[in-house]
């Protein structure tokens, strides 16, 4: 995650720790499984891949997702029928 991904995506940072967190559990249930693994300047970098599992998982999730609802600011009223 980069400084960039809240301009990106529009989203909060993501706590400190969270991504760990969230990887450390998407193993653990084996959606994902370590695709490589080196030291780069003294931190350990781990690139990940989706496993079978994981993919049947996710097309599972994607194909449930609803459309996000239209924004209304409670300043300004929505506009009327004409």
């Amino acid at each position: 995650m980069t400084d960039a991904t809240p301009r990106l995506f529009g989203v909060r940072p993501l706590a400190f720790g969270q991504m760990y967190t969230t990887l450390a559990r998407m193993l653990r249930d084996g959606y994902i499984a370590e695709a490589a693994h080196e030291r780069a300047g003294g931190s350990d970098r781990v690139a990940y891949r989706l496993t079978r599992h994981g993919r049947i998982e996710l097309d599972g999730w994607l194909s449930q997702a609803v459309p996000p609802a239209v924004h209304v600011s409670p300043s300004r009223p929505a506009a009327a029928s004409r």
